[in-house]
């Protein structure tokens, strides 16, 4: 099949409204690159079913996808909702009024005045660390609440600012007590034993506060496989302040970085999270570590089968600032349009990348990366192939058994060309470069091969190893 010509690429999540095969397939036409398996839902029966699902459409429809893991981390949830000692699935909170939250675990001499009651779902004790004053948020700040009153063994009374419905499952942010969470739970434990075992391609950390959260997680993959190479690319999820402040230790050893406004919005001033965006964009081009922008990017079409126009200019904005991905969360895995959702997505990325918006955002990182470039043979090529596609605009760059250094090096340039290239039968980089801007990776020579006749314009590329190192043939054809 003919694949999207964007360069930008898409990152959807897999849930029930689109784990079926036949709708799978119809995302992949319309434009997925990867897909997320998010381990805060579901059960390992259920994930394994999806990637399987995952596996038979991209066999199904003849094209390459990326499967990512992204673990939980110490997500803190809603266990259970209580109205009058009644259970209930989602409970409805009123300004003004007083509630009581509560640990998990049985607690006693609790105050019955509070009708009201929501339980956490979390491995460590957090509100024996809470004071009064101290700001805690439901479901992305859906709901905010205040603590209250006194503390209580095991619980707090909260005041509720915002009228609002809230769901169980739902998470909670407690931006006060980061310092008292950890980064890996024994759910994510297991969680990442079982993703490595189906072989994936991703595993995405969430939050990530400093550059050990990501050099352990890499030692705990070693140790797992028992081996040091081809392992996952990590992607270190940004979602807290803290985070903020140690994005240069995080970026010098992450493979991906994926701006996760959600929780950021809620962790951080949320004004800020369009500017701290640009700013952690602009940081991963200058380091050429890729970037994916995350978090309710078209999320009216969880309900309606239109964005709204502030979405549109989120997406286009995103791909502007030449992120390597931007991501569909509920859209895909909750909506009522998934497939719907990747197609608008897909039209976003085609027509802000064809405009001359896109090339007029002259980023100061992405400029200084291009003119000063490299100073190896790898580096220089990827220059002088970059100004190739600038000079003679061709619809692709064909690569050829180069190292996967110089395709990333390349990607890393922004050419304005989709990069399509062959590693060899069974290389474990090919699904992971779909994660690199432009980088079209196929599977098997036939396919790559097929892919290259239908373009009548393109520069060609073929590395060869020497003992001196590297040697690139370069080529630019024109059939007209």
């Amino acid at each position: 099949m003919r694949r999207k010509d964007d360069l930008t690429k898409i990152v959807c999540t897999i849930g029930p409204a689109c784990e079926k095969r036949e709708v799978l397939e119809a995302m992949l036409k319309a434009g997925m690159d990867i897909a997320r398996l998010n381990f805060s839902h579901g059960s390992h029966e259920s994930h394994f079913q999806a990637i399987m699902n995952l596996r038979h459409a991209a066999y199904r429809t003849g094209k390459n996808v990326g499967i990512m893991a992204d673990i939980q981390g110490p997500r803190i949830r809603i266990s259970e909702l209580s109205d009058k000692k009644n259970l209930v699935p989602e409970l409805l909170f009123e300004a003004g009024e007083r509630v009581l939250l509560k640990e998990h675990k049985p607690t006693k001499n609790l105050p019955g005045y509070l009708e009201k009651h929501i339980r956490l779902d979390s491995q460590v004790s957090l509100l024996e660390h809470l004071h009064a004053g101290d700001r805690v948020y439901l479901d992305n700040g859906t709901v905010e609440l205040v603590a209250k009153g006194q503390r209580y063994p095991g619980g707090w009374e909260m005041e509720v600012r915002n009228t609002e419905k809230i769901k169980t499952r739902k998470g909670i942010n407690f931006p006060t007590l980061a310092k008292f969470i950890p980064s890996f739970t024994q759910k994510d434990k297991s969680d990442l034993a079982f993703a490595l075992r189906q072989g994936l391609d991703y595993v995405a950390l969430s939050f990530v506060k400093n550059a050990k959260d990501i050099t352990s997680l890499r030692h705990r993959m070693e140790k797992i496989l028992g081996r040091k190479k081809g392992l996952p690319l990590i992607i270190a999820k940004i979602e807290t302040v803290t985070a903020l402040h140690n994005l240069g230790e995080i970026l010098a050893v992450t493979d991906v970085v994926m701006v996760a406004r959600g929780d950021l919005a809620v962790e951080a001033d949320q004004e800020k999270v369009p500017l701290y965006q640009k700013l952690m964009v602009r940081h991963c081009i200058k380091k050429g570590v890729p970037v994916i922008v995350a978090t309710e990017m078209l999320q009216s079409m969880v309900e309606l089968p239109r964005p709204t126009r502030a979405e549109l200019a989120d997406v286009a904005n995103a791909v502007i600032d030449h992120a390597d991905a931007v991501m569909l969360s509920g859209e895909t895995a909750s909506g009522k349009y998934p497939v719907r959702a990747v197609q608008t997505m897909s039209k976003i990325i085609k027509v802000t990348e064809e405009s001359r918006y896109d090339d007029e955002n002259r980023l100061p990182e992405l400029e200084k990366r291009r003119r000063e470039g490299a100073r190896d043979v790898i580096g220089l090529t990827a220059q002088t192939i970059y100004n190739l596609s600038r000079e003679g605009r061709p619809k692709v760059i064909i690569v050829k058994n180069a190292p996967v250094s110089f395709i990333v090096a390349l990607s890393n340039l922004r050419p304005p060309a989709q990069i399509l290239c062959y590693l060899g039968n069974h290389n474990p980089w090919t699904r992971k470069l779909l994660v690199y801007f432009g980088v079209i990776p196929y599977t098997s020579e036939s396919k790559f091969l097929r892919a290259k006749s239908k373009y009548l314009h393109y520069i060609e590329i073929e590395g060869s190893l020497s003992k001196k190192g590297w040697v690139f043939k370069v080529g630019t054809v024109n059939k007209n």
